[in-house]
């Protein structure tokens, strides 16, 4: 497993147990194109849904998609390291992580807007040098309707 993707799995195992007193709990069904940007020069893109889970309280903010190459964001810092920029607002989430450990740097920003529902994000990191974008349009799961 990458790096980043055990940097990911970090911010989801921290943010996830907090969120059982979300105000807030979305899931968006996102189609995201996502294009890998190597150092080498080397470009790869792919096209694939991805599940986002969105919690929210008046002082806490995660958002939690299930692929590292999106990486996950929460307002909640790991340590004393890190940097939360949350510019969110009542018409989009917008939320930048930054973690720096052993002259590693990654950072991730995930922004959505709540009326048309388009998501990007990005994630940038030293280690491996390598640029991850992605954008894609959202829809909410309806989470009260089940099909099986």
């Amino acid at each position: 497993m990458s790096k980043i993707s055990n940097f990911c799995l970090v911010i989801l195992a921290s943010v996830y147990g907090t969120n059982t007193y979300a105000d807030t709990d979305i899931k968006l069904n996102c189609r995201l194109t996502i294009t890998v940007n190597y150092s080498s020069g080397a470009t790869e893109k792919n096209t694939k849904n991805v599940i986002v889970e969105v919690y929210q309280t008046s002082s806490h903010l995660s958002i939690l998609p299930n692929d590292t190459d999106v990486g996950a964001v929460a307002t909640r810092k790991i340590s004393s390291t890190d940097t939360v920029t949350n510019l969110s607002d009542s018409n989009k989430w917008d939320l930048t992580n930054v973690r720096t450990r052993e002259g590693r740097v990654t950072e991730i920003t995930i922004q959505i807007d709540r009326n048309t529902g388009l998501m990007k994000s990005y994630l940038n990191s030293n280690q491996g040098r390598i640029v991850i974008e992605s954008s894609g349009n959202c829809e909410k799961v309806d989470t009260t309707k089940k099909k099986f």
